[in-house]
């Protein structure tokens, strides 16, 4: 059932001047199922091949390097992007479902108006802040960078307070925005805690060095 049909490759250490090794891996296949197979292989497989086995390598580097063995690594990488899959999909819900599809129902323009800081242009306000929260749900996705990570901690503590104090009643409901907080804050702690020492496939450098060469995957520490 392998999509690879027939292939074969190698693995090559060398000493470097001055200590340390460069590692090189060539890998390369046919795939099976005809024209079909070609097309998965090329949209879908061969990417994904490539950048797990530049992961791995990766991984390889730092047990060698630092110590950590593969099995926490990939640990630490679960933690990691489970916190940031929860703070991106807790951002996405919060700008998309209440702000823009149903900020009548949700409460979120009552809020606005309690507040008193917009008079008239609560709809546009609470659009925007929609908007936002999307454009920082796809960000912290994508970039995942330390200084993010904080700024939409401190964004997330500044909409908590704000809408507490306008709406002292919402701390009651079972699930407010004081325990939305706690949950966000819990996994913001998570991702940052587990940002150092995870592997990378962008640190292997994914083509060759000559262009004589076929397209293969290469790993270097």
């Amino acid at each position: 059932m392998s999509l690879i049909g027939s292939g074969g490759g190698y693995w090559r250490y060398s000493p470097l001047p001055g200590g340390g090794v460069k590692f090189v891996t060539r890998f390369d296949y046919r795939a099976r199922f005809g024209r079909a197979g070609r097309w998965l292989d090329r949209l879908l497989f061969r990417p994904l091949f490539g950048w797990a086995t530049a992961w791995s390598f990766d991984a390889l580097r730092l047990w060698l390097d630092r110590g950590i063995p593969p099995e926490e690594s990939l640990l630490r990488a679960k933690l990691h992007a489970l916190g940031i899959a929860v703070l991106s999909l807790c951002w996405a819900y919060a700008g998309l479902v209440p702000k823009l599809l149903y900020p009548a129902a949700s409460g979120e323009l009552e809020l606005l108006r309690a507040l008193g800081w917009f008079p008239g242009a609560e709809p546009a306000i609470n659009a925007a802040l929609g908007i936002g929260e999307l454009l920082l749900a796809a960000v912290i996705a994508l970039r995942r960078s330390r200084g993010l990570l904080a700024a939409q901690a401190i964004a997330l503590c500044a909409l908590t307070v704000g809408a507490t104090a306008g709406t002292p009643s919402l701390l009651y409901a079972p699930f407010n925005p004081l325990t939305l907080a706690m949950l966000m804050l819990a996994a913001t702690f998570v991702a940052v805690s587990t940002r150092k020492g995870l592997p990378s496939a962008k640190r292997c450098r994914r083509q060759p060095a000559s262009r004589n060469h076929k397209k293969t995957e290469e790993g270097q520490k």
